[in-house]
């Protein structure tokens, strides 16, 4: 109860935390996570400096070459469109158990005409999680840049959890199908490393005078756990999801100032306190 109440006080700015904290603050973070089991993390990228992410550049469609059905604005808009109604029903199924006509048939769509727009099944799953996924993070990037707000991220990271669970199944679904598949490996690349770039950002607006590069991969691998470890607790029916992963969240955000706070203090010459 105690650590419930402390973290109560410094989500709502009523307490700030301390490098004396610190101790406390690691408590919290193992007590409320331990319902998590964290992947791998499947990549390293470039550095990439991540200050001033926008919104129009974390939705910016990547330039493919030509192909089927979308050399004009208006075929590309079609094409999209198209996508969005294919992606409701994708998104209910795994990769193994669709083919192009088993999403055609359950989306109601003409064959020939998602075959004109889409050559095969991986062009039109590649084409619709990158657009799912980089509208999800462009919404992230519209609360942590433009509103400077780390609670609203994680409430719309929670939210999103628990409102479009099946379409971030699919992404996860797609992320392990390209351990095995080459042809997936571009976008999954791209999606990560956007994500990434995304938890910069959010760290440095956590700690604003803290360099957040030696930090972000293993904060990405922290929070894409507790995210997926929320997909899956709504898909198993937990009903306590929402709060869980909410604190879950929460202690990322105080481990990561208490412990730049901690750095701090150190590097002044402020004595730790005494371990217990």
């Amino acid at each position: 109860m105690r650590l419930a109440a402390q973290a109560h006080c410094w989500r709502h700015g009523s307490v700030k935390p301390s490098h004396h904290d610190l101790p406390f603050v690691t408590a919290y973070l193992a007590e409320v996570i331990s319902w998590t089991s964290v992947p791998f993390l499947s990549s390293a990228i470039s550095t990439e400096e991540t200050v001033g992410i926008t919104a129009d550049r974390m939705t910016r469609t990547k330039t493919d070459p030509p192909q089927s059905g979308h050399k004009t604005a208006k075929g590309l808009q079609r094409k999209t469109e198209l996508a969005d109604q294919a992606l409701r029903s994708l998104s209910a199924q795994s990769y193994a158990r669709t083919s192009l006509r088993d999403i055609a048939a359950a989306a109601d769509i003409n064959l020939g005409r998602l075959h004109y727009y889409f050559g095969d099944k991986s062009e039109l799953i590649v084409f619709t999680v990158r657009r799912f996924k980089q509208t999800f993070i462009a919404r992230l990037a519209e609360i942590v840049v433009d509103r400077h707000s780390v609670e609203e991220a994680i409430e719309a990271l929670v939210e999103s959890a628990m409102t479009s669970t099946t379409m971030h199944r699919f992404w996860y679904d797609l992320r392990n199908q390209a351990l095995f598949e080459p042809k997936y490996r571009d976008v999954v690349s791209e999606i990560e490393h956007e994500l990434k770039a995304m938890t910069g950002t959010v760290l440095r607006l956590i700690d604003p005078a803290r360099d957040p590069e030696p930090f972000r991969d293993l904060a990405y691998v922290a929070l894409d756990g507790i995210f997926f470890q929320g997909i899956q607790a709504v898909l198993f029916g937990d009903d306590s999801v929402r709060e869980r992963m909410t604190q879950a969240l929460f202690a990322v955000v105080m481990a990561y100032r208490a412990a730049g706070t901690t750095a701090r203090q150190v590097a002044a010459g402020d004595p730790l306190p005494a371990q217990s």
